[in-house]
Protein backbone atom coordinates (compact mmCIF):
# COMPACT_ATOMS: atom_id res chain seq x y z
CA UNK A 1 0.00 0.00 0.00
CA UNK A 2 3.09 2.24 0.60
CA UNK A 3 3.69 2.42 -2.99
CA UNK A 4 1.00 4.42 -3.69
CA UNK A 5 1.30 7.15 -1.50
CA UNK A 6 4.02 10.08 -1.63
CA UNK A 7 7.39 8.85 0.16
CA UNK A 8 6.70 11.42 3.01
CA UNK A 9 3.71 9.78 3.81
CA UNK A 10 4.87 6.56 3.42
CA UNK A 11 7.31 7.15 5.93
CA UNK A 12 4.62 8.30 8.40
CA UNK A 13 2.84 5.60 7.80
CA UNK A 14 5.58 2.99 8.36
CA UNK A 15 6.71 4.57 11.45
CA UNK A 16 2.90 5.10 12.26
CA UNK A 17 2.39 1.04 12.38
CA UNK A 18 5.85 -0.39 13.21
CA UNK A 19 5.39 1.78 17.00
CA UNK A 20 2.15 1.14 17.17
CA UNK A 21 1.13 4.85 18.00
CA UNK A 22 -2.96 4.07 17.78
CA UNK A 23 -2.16 1.04 20.64
CA UNK A 24 -1.15 3.69 23.08
CA UNK A 25 -4.03 6.13 22.53
CA UNK A 26 -6.24 4.66 25.14
CA UNK A 27 -3.27 4.47 27.82
CA UNK A 28 -1.98 7.38 30.19
CA UNK A 29 1.33 7.02 27.94
CA UNK A 30 -0.58 7.50 25.00
CA UNK A 31 -2.63 10.39 26.76
CA UNK A 32 1.09 12.34 27.98
CA UNK A 33 2.80 11.25 24.59
CA UNK A 34 -0.15 13.04 22.47
CA UNK A 35 -0.33 16.12 24.72
CA UNK A 36 3.71 16.55 24.73
CA UNK A 37 2.85 16.34 20.84
CA UNK A 38 0.56 18.75 20.02
CA UNK A 39 2.41 21.06 22.27
CA UNK A 40 5.09 21.32 20.64
CA UNK A 41 3.45 21.62 17.44
CA UNK A 42 1.33 24.26 18.65
CA UNK A 43 2.93 27.91 17.49
CA UNK A 44 1.90 29.24 20.96
CA UNK A 45 3.64 29.13 24.70
CA UNK A 46 1.15 26.39 26.17
CA UNK A 47 0.90 23.62 28.74
CA UNK A 48 -0.66 21.01 27.05
CA UNK A 49 1.92 18.93 28.28
CA UNK A 50 0.46 19.38 31.61
CA UNK A 51 -3.07 18.12 30.58
CA UNK A 52 -2.99 14.64 31.38
CA UNK A 53 -1.93 15.53 35.19
CA UNK A 54 -5.02 17.70 35.42
CA UNK A 55 -7.72 14.99 33.71
CA UNK A 56 -6.23 12.11 36.58
CA UNK A 57 -7.12 14.69 39.06
CA UNK A 58 -10.67 15.26 37.47
CA UNK A 59 -11.00 12.47 35.60
CA UNK A 60 -14.56 11.32 37.13
CA UNK A 61 -15.91 14.70 36.73
CA UNK A 62 -14.92 14.74 33.34
CA UNK A 63 -15.75 11.21 32.23
CA UNK A 64 -19.46 11.98 33.75
CA UNK A 65 -19.13 15.41 31.21
CA UNK A 66 -18.46 13.71 28.35
CA UNK A 67 -21.06 10.58 28.97
CA UNK A 68 -23.86 13.29 29.68
CA UNK A 69 -22.87 14.98 26.27
CA UNK A 70 -22.71 11.56 24.07
CA UNK A 71 -26.08 10.94 25.07
CA UNK A 72 -27.08 13.92 23.93
CA UNK A 73 -25.10 13.84 20.67
CA UNK A 74 -26.29 10.60 20.26
CA UNK A 75 -30.11 11.41 20.26
CA UNK A 76 -29.10 14.85 17.85
CA UNK A 77 -27.21 13.19 15.44
CA UNK A 78 -30.01 10.27 15.04
CA UNK A 79 -32.65 13.06 14.49
CA UNK A 80 -31.13 14.11 11.56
Amino acid sequence: MEQEFKPEFANFIFHFRNRKWLDHYPTAFGLQKSCEGVSKRISFENKLHTAPEIFYLKEAEITNCFDTYMVDAKKWILER
